[in-house]
């Protein structure tokens, strides 16, 4: 779709407003966003590590709406469309799908966080979470940063289909 000027209104540019462009969306098509490392060395999103690393870091509002949209990729693995006000409704958001709508402020978080892109005007969505970076584990309140160095250490000897590695014990 384009606008009168001509510009691609399918996929915001860095100088688009993202909260703008999902406010502009009554529906999403969401994809799956693969990336064959991080599918090898990602964690599911109900897995230990999501419940300890990524919660903290990208809050438990956009946890559970990450975690809802993986799922539907588990369901649909070539993608399914989403309707905003109805998901907002169901992880607990009222219906607002505004510019300052909480449903919104996740979406815009999950794409700072790089967990989702906007990729032809589809909400491309990463089915595993990667392992934090140095900097995200660096934020995490002291005991859990601590933890997390630790288990990076550590070398799995195994992965479990699918579902990424685990670094709990």
């Amino acid at each position: 779709m384009t606008t009168s000027n001509g510009t691609d209104r399918t996929r915001p540019d860095r100088s688009t407003d993202l909260a703008g462009w999902f406010a502009a969306h009554d529906g999403l098509l969401v994809v799956p966003l693969h990336n064959p490392v991080l599918d090898t060395l990602g964690h599911h999103p109900t897995s230990p590590y999501a419940e300890q690393y990524w919660v903290p870091t990208i809050g438990p509002t956009a946890s559970i709406l990450h975690r809802r949209l993986a799922a539907g990729l588990d369901r649909h693995p070539d993608g399914y469309p989403v309707h905003l006000p109805t998901l907002a409704r169901e992880i607990g958001l009222g219906a607002g799908t505004g510019r300052g709508a909480p449903l919104t402020k996740s979406l815009v978080r999950l794409v700072g966080f790089n967990l989702a892109e906007i990729t032809d005007g589809r909400f491309a969505v990463r089915p595993t979470l990667p392992p934090l970076t140095r900097r995200q584990a660096a934020h995490l309140p002291p005991h859990l940063a601590q933890r997390h160095h630790r288990d990076a250490l550590v070398r799995p000897t195994s992965t479990s289909a699918g579902h990424g590695l685990s670094v709990d014990r």
